[in-house]
């Protein structure tokens, strides 16, 4: 991984990956072959069930919702339900007020 200094890009060009992390701009290549074993399959796809639940959820719920476009309640919000999937276990304690 290589940092950019002078030029800021993102996106990417052939092999190499140009992209803005909270830190700055790094360079990575694009990896030649990903394997996906059937754990990680299914997790993707639980995954994705709790994105769309967690958007249909927050639509439902935005008239009392404090903020509906704080990514850090919408991802703290997709992993509660992304945990319920999982385990089958309630969703318990989980606020969208972070005060």
């Amino acid at each position: 991984m290589a940092r950019q200094t002078n030029i800021k890009l993102s996106g990417t060009v052939d092999n190499l990956i140009f992209y803005k992390d909270k830190k700055g701009f790094y360079i990575r290549t694009k990896p030649t072959t990903v394997k996906q074993t059937e754990a990680t399959k299914s997790s993707a796809q639980l995954f994705g069930k709790a994105a769309q639940l967690e958007k249909i959820y927050r639509n439902l719920l935005s008239t009392v919702i404090p903020d509906m476009k704080d990514r850090a309640m919408q991802r703290k919000f997709r992993t509660a339900l992304y945990q319920y999937l999982v385990n089958q276990t309630p969703v318990i304690g989980f606020e969208f007020n972070t005060e």
